[in-house]
């Protein structure tokens, strides 16, 4: 199991349960680019101004672009 695997694992599970509420749910490969790429970069090479500000920010914009 790649951990890539379990993030998504996740992430279809969030998305089903945004799904059942009736909300529009970009697809899993595009929030693993959009959010989890970023922030894991972040985290690895760049990690001064990774706050919750910042993933929010990821967030809205995967969420406008899905």
């Amino acid at each position: 199991l790649l951990c890539s695997d379990y993030a998504a694992g996740q992430l279809t599970q969030i998305s089903v349960r945004a799904a059942g509420r009736g909300e529009a749910v970009p697809a899993v490969e595009t929030l693993l680019d959009a959010i989890v790429a970023p922030v894991m970069y972040r985290i690895m090479f760049r990690p001064e101004g990774l706050d919750r500000a910042y993933v929010s920010r990821l967030v809205a914009a995967a969420l406008r672009a899905g």
